[in-house]
């Protein structure tokens, strides 16, 4: 679940409940927490992999090389991905894979950094036996795993795509420059975590989820996201994940440029606040101006991720 996908829902609780919660700093969120279902997980469609402790998910399909790596973005499922693979799979093997917390994969050690994440992908590749060199793409700040796996580990990367992408220098120029769009990032956080209080509590469950559920998967599929995102251990990655943003955005700094690495960078005509719901806007307290700041920093953070270089598609 990107993060505008929890806007004005019932997932998420009432307007009134948000504009409580800004300004309140995001809480902080834990691991190993025991959600006892009250339903039963759809079986995962690929395997399950110990990572060193915790078990991880990872579905490969398709002959070819080199092999499609899927990212999803912040508090995603692979399922997610579905449709695309299905697709990519015709010409070349394609894999997608739930990060720690989220999907199949249980909850992974705090906090949820970049690093993090990248050392326990390469984990999960190896123990599965997959090898390179793959081709990443990344979407949202999944775009910025995708750059840092490939630039920690260039000899297992034939190339990076970026779909919609965040940039390495995002949270820091909004931070300052805009940062009533970081306030709204934290309100919607807390929101998760009031959420998966309200699961755990038998308040809310799969089907509140499910009707937030891409319009692009099948019915059935749909379903199956709701069971997976509303398991509270997802909902609180989901926050982890933001908190560790900042941290990871400047790992990605320090890593240094992709090289030689293929490059291309594919994003939308309008930027994910632009597209927001006029009502959403007014709940978490972002005004036209904000919007309208928020989609020329966007626009220019698109164009700044092809400059080394890469092919600028604007999709409109």
């Amino acid at each position: 679940m990107t993060l505008d996908d929890v806007l004005d829902s019932s997932l998420v609780g009432s307007s009134a409940e948000a504009s409580e919660s800004a300004a309140v700093e995001p809480r902080t969120t834990t691991d190993q927490e025991s959600d006892n279902l009250a339903w039963q997980l759809p079986e995962p469609p690929g395997d399950v992999f110990d990572v060193g402790g915790h078990d991880m998910h990872l579905y490969c399909v398709g002959d070819g090389e080199p092999t499609v790596l899927l990212e999803t973005s912040q508090g995603d499922p692979a399922l997610n991905y579905r449709p695309l693979q299905e697709e990519l799979a015709r010409t070349t093997r394609v894999c997608s894979y739930d990060r720690s917390g989220l999907g199949w994969s249980q909850p992974g050690p705090s906090p949820r950094t970049g690093k993090q994440n990248v050392s326990e992908l390469v984990a999960l590749l190896n123990t599965a036996g997959e090898s390179g060199p793959y081709v990443l793409a990344g979407h949202g700040s999944g775009g910025l795993l995708a750059l840092l796996f490939a630039r920690e580990r260039p000899q297992d990367v034939a190339g990076v795509v970026l779909i919609d992408s965040s940039h390495p220098e995002e949270y820091e120029v909004l931070q300052t420059q805009l940062p009533s769009m970081i306030t709204a990032e934290d309100v919607q956080m807390n929101q998760l975590l009031d959420a998966a209080e309200r699961v755990t509590k038998g308040e809310l469950g799969p089907l509140d989820a499910q009707d937030l559920a891409p319009s692009s998967l099948p019915p059935n599929l749909q379903e199956q996201w709701g069971a997976l995102v509303a398991q509270p251990h997802s909902l609180r990655t989901t926050a982890a994940e933001w908190d560790a943003y900042p941290d990871t955005s400047r790992q990605v700094t320090a890593a240094g440029p992709l090289g030689d690495i293929p490059l291309i960078v594919i994003a939308a005509g309008r930027g994910p606040a632009a597209s927001m719901p006029v009502q959403d806007r007014e709940t978490l307290g972002l005004t036209t101006d904000d919007i309208n700041a928020h989609e020329t920093l966007w626009q220019e953070f698109q164009r700044d991720l092809g400059q080394s270089p890469a092919e600028w598609w604007a999709l409109r």
